[in-house]
């Protein structure tokens, strides 16, 4: 293929950039709370866990992991003031991407570079590196306050 990358390939590609990192996590989720065995990941439970989650909601969660300090409300769980650095690390590129993506998807003026659509791939990738390599407790209850509404 010759030349540049047409708009819908470059706008399709930040898309996938996002969900990726979307359905990371919630496969994380889903593969904590109910299992990552095959029969597991075929079962209604899974299903169910899996499509738990709110795009909106674990926005806000990924804002607040990125706080300085973390609300009061989320502290209490945590038993620290943060997140570690590799899940701030996923909430910065989750709230980037998410932004990128509704720009993508919506916004028909916006003009995209095959650099864009790379970053946004490379950005998605690493995160979802730094992801698993945080500490498994504190992912999963990162998941949690995605998926429960801490009272």
């Amino acid at each position: 293929m010759r030349g540049a990358p047409k708009q819908i390939d470059l706008r399709r590609a930040i898309s996938a950039a996002y969900y990726a990192l979307f359905h990371c996590l919630l496969r994380a989720a889903a593969d904590d709370l109910v299992g990552a065995t095959a029969r597991a990941r075929r079962s209604s439970s899974y299903t169910l866990t899996y499509r738990a989650f709110d795009h909106s909601v674990m926005l806000r969660t990924c804002e607040d992991a990125l706080k300085p300090t973390l609300p009061d409300r989320l502290k209490v769980f945590l038993g620290a003031s943060k997140f570690p650095k590799e899940i701030q690390y996923a909430a910065q590129v989750f709230v980037d991407l998410q932004g990128l993506r509704h720009r993508a998807d919506y916004d028909p003026n916006i003009r995209f570079y095959k650099s864009d659509a790379l970053d946004a791939i490379v950005r998605a990738s690493f995160a979802t590196m730094q992801f698993a390599r945080a500490d498994k407790e504190m992912r999963r209850l990162f998941l949690l306050i995605m998926l429960f509404k801490p009272r």
